[in-house]
C-alpha cells in the first residue's frame, strides 16, 4: 500500500484516440506523427495509476464484534456436533479402525426362531421334565422352582435369538469396499517364521503351508492386484495363526504386538465375512474363509452360527463339485488335494452338527464318491492322518443316526422297527471305536498334542451310543429305556470323571475341552442317568449326578453360553437330589405308621373278658400292661365312634 507522500507515477500512456478509430500504429508522442501529418487535434488517453480507495474505520469496531460473535458460535455448533458424535461411538458395538472411511448404524433387532430336533441336549431336558415320576413331587416347592427354571433356561436356548447371539460374539462394520490395512509384514514373517508345525494347518482345513505363503507373498508383494476373497482368506488365516501364538507363546513376540495384531486381522475378516459375495458366489476362496469362520464360531461355542457358516459352504462344495471325483480329477494335483482335505473337512462339521442341534445336514451321503484324504508318506504324519479319515467315518454314522431315528421322517416308525435299526447302527458304531483303538500314536508328530487332542474320543464314543438306544423309544419313561442305554450313559459320565484331571494343568486344553463337553458331544448321558435315577432312587445315580456338574463348574468358562449349559446340569441334580429325599421321608413314614397306631375294636362299653389286644402283629396281655390304670368302663361311648369315621 503506498503512502500519501509518494508521488503518482503515470503509466505509459496508451494510442491517440484518432490512431484507434483509424486503427493505426501511433508513435504515442503528443501530439503523434500522424495527427500531425492529417492536421487532427491529438488527443491522448492518459491512464493515471489507480488510487487505494480510502478505507472508512468509522465502523470497524462494530463490524469485528460482530464477526467475533459469529465465529464464536459457529465454534460452539461444531463442539456440540462434534461431542455427540463421539458419544454415539462410545453407545455403538462396533468398532472403528482408522482405515474404515463408512460406518454401519448398529443394527436394528433381527430375530429368527431356530428350531432344535429330538436328539439336542434342550429338547432331551424337556421330556425329562416331563416324566410322570415327578408328578409326586411337582407340588414340593423346590421341585416346582427348579422345574420352572429349568423349563426357563430351556426355552432361552431354543428361543429366537438376535444377531448378537447368532452371528459372531462382536459385529463390525462393514465396507462396500475393502480398505483394509495389513499388520506389518515384519512380524507376518516372524510369526510365519515360528509356526513349523503342519498339523495347525491341518485343523484348520488347510492341506498344507503352501497355501499360507503364497498368500502371504500375494498380499505383501503383489505383482496383480490382490482379489478381496485372498486378502479376508489371509486375515482369517492370521487370526487362526495368532490365537495359537497366543495360547503358546512360541512366536518370540510380544504380548502387545500380537494383541493388536490379532484385533486388527480379526477387524479385516470380519468385514471381509459380512459380504455378500463370501455367502452368496461358490469360489473355492469364499469356502475357505467360510471354513475358517466355522472354526472361529465352534472357539466361541457358537453352534448355531457354525451350523449356518457350515451349510454355506458345503453348499459352495456342493456346486463347485468337490463332492464328484470326475470333477476333482478335472484339476490339478495339488489343488484337487487341497479341495479334497477342504470338503471333507466342512463334511465333518456338517454331519456332527446334525446330530447336536437336531437339524438336517446340507450334504446327502447318496450324493458323494469322492475319496478319503490319502495318507502323508512322513510315519510322523500318518496317524493325524488316520484320525482324519475316522472323524470322517463317526461323521457319516452321526448323520445316519439323525436320519434314521430322530429326523422327521423317522418320527412314524413303530417300537419294533426302531428297535430293528438300532442293533445295525450300534455295531457300525462299535466296529468304529475298535477300530480307532488300534491307531498307533507313538510315531505321531507332537504325541503328546495328539494324546490331548484325541483323548475325549472314549467320551465321545459313549455319549452318542447312549443317544442311539434312547433312539429306540420317544417315551419318556424309565421303564421304556433299555438297559444298554442306562449303561452308556454310566459309562460317558465316568469316562468325563476319569478325562478330566488330566486337563486340570493346562487351561488351553481345559477350554477346548469345555467346549467339546458341553456342545460338541451329546449330552443326553446326563438326561438318561437323571430319568434312571428318579424310577429308582439310585444312590450311585445321584452321586454321579453331582461329581459331574461340579466338575464342569471348574471347566466352565466365565460365559453366558457354557453357564446355560452347566445350570441346565445342575437343576436336573437338584431335582433329583430333592425327588430322593422325598422318597426316602415317605418310606421312613411308611415304616412308622404301623408301630405308632393301633385301631381299638368297636366294643362298647369294654367287657370285662377283653383281655387280649392285638397290636401290630403282637398280642397284648391287658391286665398286665400299662392300661391298669386306665378307667375303661368310663369311656365315654362317643369315642369309639372314631373308628368308623376314620374308616377302619
Amino acid at each position: 500500500m503506498m503512502g500519501p507522500d509518494k508521488p503518482v507515477r503515470a503509466i505509459m500512456p496508451r494510442a491517440c484516440h484518432n490512431c484507434r478509430m483509424r486503427k493505426v500504429r501511433c508513435d504515442r508522442c503528443v501530439p503523434c506523427a500522424n495527427c500531425r501529418t492529417s492536421g487532427l487535434d491529438c488527443a491522448p488517453r492518459v491512464r493515471l495509476a489507480v488510487q487505494p480507495a480510502q478505507v472508512n474505520n468509522q465502523n470497524s469496531d462494530e463490524e469485528q464484534r460482530d464477526l467475533r460473535e459469529r465465529l464464536s458460535a459457529i465454534e460452539q455448533a461444531v463442539e456440540k456436533l462434534s461431542q455427540e458424535s463421539s458419544r454415539e461411538q462410545t453407545q455403538s458395538p462396533f468398532s472403528h479402525d482408522s482405515d474404515r472411511t463408512i460406518s454401519t448404524p448398529e443394527p436394528s433387532e433381527c430375530r429368527t426362531s431356530i428350531s432344535e430336533g429330538d436328539s439336542s441336549f434342550g429338547r432331551q431336558i424337556r421330556v425329562a421334565s416331563q416324566v410322570t415320576t415327578l408328578t409326586k413331587v411337582s407340588q414340593i416347592k423346590p421341585v416346582q422352582q427348579e422345574l420352572a427354571n429349568l423349563l426357563v433356561m430351556t426355552e432361552d436356548q431354543a428361543a429366537p435369538q438376535t444377531l448378537g447371539n447368532l452371528y459372531t460374539p462382536t459385529l463390525h462394520s462393514g465396507n462396500s469396499r475393502l480398505g483394509v490395512k495389513l499388520p506389518p509384514s515384519s512380524l507376518v514373517l516372524q510369526l510365519l517364521r515360528a509356526v513349523r508345525e503342519p498339523l495347525l494347518f491341518l485343523l484348520y482345513g488347510l492341506h498344507d503351508r503352501a497355501q499360507v505363503d503364497v498368500l502371504c507373498q500375494r498380499a505383501y508383494f503383489p505383482v496383480e492386484a490382490l482379489a478381496a476373497s485372498e486378502i479376508t482368506l489371509f486375515n482369517g488365516i492370521l487370526c487362526c495363526i495368532l490365537r495359537e501364538s497366543i495360547l503358546t507363546q512360541s512366536s518370540g513376540l510380544g504380548d502387545e504386538d500380537l494383541n493388536n495384531m490379532r484385533s486388527l486381522c480379526e477387524a479385516n475378516f470380519q468385514a471381509g465375512l459380512e459380504t455378500f459375495e463370501v455367502m452368496a458366489i461358490p469360489t473355492h476362496e469364499n469356502a475357505m474363509i467360510l471354513s475358517v469362520a466355522m472354526i472361529h464360531a465352534q472357539r466361541e461355542a457358537k453352534l448355531l452360527f457354525q451350523h449356518s457358516l457350515t451349510s454355506t459352504a458345503a453348499r459352495h462344495c456342493l456346486a463347485l463339485g468337490y463332492h464328484c471325483e470326475n470333477r476333482l480329477a478335472l484339476l490339478p494335483p495339488q489343488e484337487a488335494e487341497r479341495a479334497r482335505r477342504l470338503f471333507w473337512h466342512i463334511y465333518i462339521s456338517d454331519k456332527s452338527l446334525c446330530l447336536c442341534l437336531g437339524l438336517p445336514c446340507t450334504i446327502p451321503d447318496y450324493d458323494i464318491d469322492t475319496r478319503p484324504c490319502p495318507l502323508s508318506r512322513n510315519p510322523s504324519q500318518t496317524p493325524w492322518d488316520l484320525a482324519f479319515i475316522k472323524f470322517v467315518e463317526l461323521s457319516r454314522i452321526q448323520g445316519q443316526i439323525y436320519e434314521s431315528l430322530f429326523s422327521e421322517a423317522a418320527q412314524g416308525l413303530t417300537a419294533s422297527q426302531r428297535q430293528s435299526i438300532v442293533p445295525r447302527l450300534s455295531a457300525s458304531l462299535t466296529q468304529w471305536y475298535q477300530e480307532w483303538m488300534q491307531i498307533d500314536s507313538k510315531d505321531a508328530f507332537n504325541m503328546e498334542l495328539f494324546n490331548s487332542f484325541f483323548g475325549p474320543v472314549e467320551i465321545l464314543y459313549f455319549s452318542i451310543l447312549t443317544l442311539l438306544h434312547r433312539g429306540e423309544t420317544s417315551s419318556n419313561s424309565a421303564d421304556q429305556i433299555s438297559q444298554a442305554c442306562f449303561d452308556g450313559a454310566f459309562k460317558a459320565l465316568r469316562a468325563h470323571l476319569a478325562y478330566y484331571p488330566k486337563l486340570t494343568s493346562e487351561m488351553h486344553g481345559l477350554h477346548a475341552y469345555a467346549v467339546f463337553i458341553f456342545y460338541y458331544t451329546p449330552f443326553t448321558a446326563f438326561v438318561v442317568t437323571f430319568l434312571h435315577c428318579i424310577a429308582n432312587s439310585d444312590e450311585e445315580d445321584i452321586k454321579l449326578l453331582n461329581e459331574v456338574p461340579v466338575a464342569l463348574e471348574q471347566a466352565t468358562p466365565n460365559s453366558e453360553h457354557y453357564q446355560r449349559q452347566f445350570k441346565l446340569c445342575k437343576s436336573l441334580y437338584k431335582i433329583a437330589e430333592t425327588f430322593i429325599k422325598f422318597q426316602h421321608d415317605m418310606e421312613r413314614q411308611e415304616e412308622l405308621e404301623p408301630v405308632n397306631s393301633c385301631l381299638l375294636p368297636l366294643q362298647s362299653p369294654v367287657s370285662e373278658n377283653w383281655s387280649q389286644l392285638n397290636i401290630g402283629g403282637h398280642s397284648v396281655d391287658l391286665n398286665n400292661s400299662c392300661f391298669d390304670d386306665w378307667e375303661i368302663q368310663g369311656v365315654d361311648q362317643v369315642s369309639f365312634l372314631l373308628d368308623d369315621q376314620l374308616g377302619s
